[in-house]
């Protein structure tokens, strides 16, 4: 069984359609990458699959939501966020420290325990490669912080919750070499424990660390499969085009 599964999905905006007919399976404990051109629905896509699309009023969704084989409904909004994360392709750190940053939503979900939370916080930093970074002062503002260590603060924030999943808006598209390199590394290490699905511009990325490709065109699925297969031998002539570089 599928961890996130898309059936029959439309979306549009007005008369304009950013999905056409989705159905889509997000396999577990690996790593899912999404290409295409640009404004080809990448984004839209992601946001489909916690529901954040219903945020916006002028999108008109279609389509079935499921996760673990369970239908998820617009009511249930609230919950599937909390069991499938979302880091943005500008680092979004709170204006706070870095700590309460890591241990924001860990009250309203049972963990009380100030020491509890403390141990939470070190396990998940120390997961995005951080807490040796930080942990001479970790209650200072995370705002201090580069944008490779804040976007990593992000991840770390995102995975405290212990979600299934965690989608990923072209999440190194503002940074250097070296923080890109790190991020990757982090995601390969941790693929298994969670399941990540990673919105990206650039190819080498998706072959360097995806296990699965999925090819969007004009709001449609072009392509699916394992990315070694997808890059070496595409079954789809528009894949092959874009791969190629004759698509932009």
């Amino acid at each position: 069984m599928p961890l996130l599964e898309l059936r029959n999905v439309t979306v549009r905006y007005g008369r304009t359609t950013a999905l056409s007919n989705m159905s889509l399976r997000i396999p577990r404990g690996e790593i899912t990458a999404i290409i295409g051109p640009s404004g080809c629905g990448k984004t839209t896509l992601l946001k489909v699959m916690n529901r954040l699309i219903d945020e916006e009023p002028d999108a008109a969704v279609d389509g079935d939501l499921l996760l673990n084989g369970a239908l998820v409904g617009r009511d249930d909004a609230h919950a599937l966020r909390e069991r499938v994360g979302m880091v943005f392709q500008t680092p979004t750190p709170f204006p706070f420290s870095i700590r309460r940053n890591v241990a924001y939503a860990l009250p309203s979900r049972g963990v009380a325990d100030r020491e509890e939370q403390k141990r939470i916080v070190r396990e998940k930093l120390a997961m995005v490669r951080l807490w040796d970074e930080v942990a001479h002062d970790p209650d200072r503002s995370a705002l201090q912080l580069s944008g490779g260590q804040q976007q990593r603060l992000c991840i770390a924030r995102a995975l405290a919750t212990e979600p299934e999943a965690l989608l990923l808006d072209e999440p190194c598209s503002s940074l250097d070499v070296g923080n890109t390199a790190n991020i990757e590394d982090i995601l390969k290490t941790l693929k298994g424990r969670y399941t990540f699905v990673i919105v990206t511009h650039n190819l080498a990325q998706a072959r360097r660390i995806a296990d699965r490709i999925v090819v969007l065109m004009d709001g449609s699925l072009v392509e699916e499969g394992a990315a070694a297969e997808v890059f070496a031998a595409p079954r789809d002539a528009r894949t092959a085009a874009y791969l190629g570089g004759a698509i932009g």
